[in-house]
């Protein structure tokens, strides 16, 4: 068990380090020097503390279910209920000011230079907002030691990004619809964390 454990959390890391810096290194390498500054600055001002406040969430989740698994297995799959019903509120709301305000946002605060970078936030916006409820919720494979199923959707979110950025790159799309078409295939796969997560808990029922 823990050694199952340990491979899954570093496997998964790695795959999740790797995931992390596709986009920038991907734009880096097909769009120039520019882009790539823009996706830096994006994730450095939006993405970045979100993910941090996601990770501290995650942690908390994490102990509680833990604990419940010992005393009242039962009482993960309200627990994982009520962190849906709460976190899904916050990810909508990052979702809409992340599309509706980043460009202007990133031009008030940094000059018009930097809009090209709100633009990328605007992009990457539905992946942000996916990731912060799905980070949390699938604790729960941990928890119920579903290793495999964690590593092979850490694997999946890594591959569709590759596949849906390598499509639109070879079809002569900019980087902006590129980095569009990244994230919202990364939302789909972290819905399907969600799903995984939830299928996951209903098995203490």
């Amino acid at each position: 068990t823990y050694t199952g454990a340990a491979l899954s959390v570093g496997v998964s890391a790695i795959l999740n380090t790797l995931g992390g810096q596709l986009p920038l290194l991907l734009t880096g390498l097909w769009f120039g020097a520019v882009p790539a500054g823009f996706v830096a600055m994006a994730w450095r001002v939006l993405a970045l503390p979100i993910s941090l406040l996601g990770l501290a969430v995650s942690n908390v989740l994490l102990g509680e279910l833990a604990q419940a698994k010992l005393e009242d297995p039962r009482r993960c799959k309200r627990m994982f209920e009520e962190a849906f019903k709460s976190l899904v509120p916050i990810g909508l709301l990052l979702l809409v000011l992340g599309v509706t305000v980043s460009p202007a946002a990133f031009e008030v605060a940094f000059g018009t230079e930097w809009e090209g970078a709100g633009e990328v936030a605007r992009a990457v916006s539905p992946a942000i907002a996916a990731a912060f409820v799905a980070g949390p919720l699938r604790m729960t494979l941990t928890v119920l030691e579903w290793y495999v199923a964690s590593v092979l959707l850490d694997a999946a979110r890594l591959v569709v990004t590759l596949v849906v950025a390598e499509v639109l790159h070879a079809n002569g799309r900019t980087y902006l619809i590129t980095l569009w078409g990244m994230s919202i295939s990364l939302a789909v796969v972290y819905l399907v964390e969600i799903l995984v997560s939830w299928r996951a808990v209903k098995t203490l029922e």
